[in-house]
């Protein structure tokens, strides 16, 4: 019985070992950051800007427009006809 004992416990650790290598293998592996998107530059301008409702709102929405050119779907330099 201690042969079996020791052969679960060998796999048990080593089940365990695995499980832990592969959480900290894929925690370092990097991925794409959203962080910059819309609501990062509206929360910056609220911060930052002023405090009264209307202005605030306005800068706001001028601080979301640096986005406006990561969602255009065509180019920006347009060919000339031929």
């Amino acid at each position: 019985m201690t042969g079996i004992k020791n052969t679960v416990a060998m796999f048990r650790a080593r089940v365990i070992f695995l499980a832990v290598f592969l959480v900290i293998t894929l925690g370092l592996v990097p991925s794409q950051a959203w962080a910059w998107g819309s609501a990062t530059h509206a929360y910056i301008a609220d911060r930052l800007g002023s405090t009264q409702g209307e202005t605030n709102l306005n800068e706001i929405y001028g601080a979301m427009a640096l986005d406006t050119f990561n969602s255009l779907r065509f180019p920006l330099s347009i060919p000339a006809p031929r």
